[in-house]
């Protein structure tokens, strides 16, 4: 019981902020993140005038700690510059 204590204790210690990312459309193409002027919008309709380069989905395991929405927001913003988007929806 101790060991399956300490173990728990070491997993739960171990753990940080790290998202899953599952990309649907795109790969990125940079590795060197610039920092870019990305429109963030909720809920945006989408017109004739915006084209959709692709998605991605953000979750994390739900033992982070650390976690919270402008991490988040860091991740998306990178990803939309490195493929040289303008606006995340």
């Amino acid at each position: 019981m101790k060991n399956l204590t300490l173990l728990c204790l070491c997993l739960l210690f171990m753990s940080n902020c790290t998202h899953r990312m599952v990309r649907t459309g795109y790969e990125p193409t940079s590795t060197a993140y610039n920092q870019c002027n990305v429109e963030v919008r909720k809920w945006m309709t989408p017109t004739d005038s915006l084209q959709k380069i692709g998605q991605l989905k953000l979750g994390e395991s739900g033992f982070a700690v650390s976690c919270n929405e402008q991490r988040a927001l860091d991740i998306l913003r990178n990803e939309a510059c490195s493929i040289n988007a303008n606006i995340i929806n």
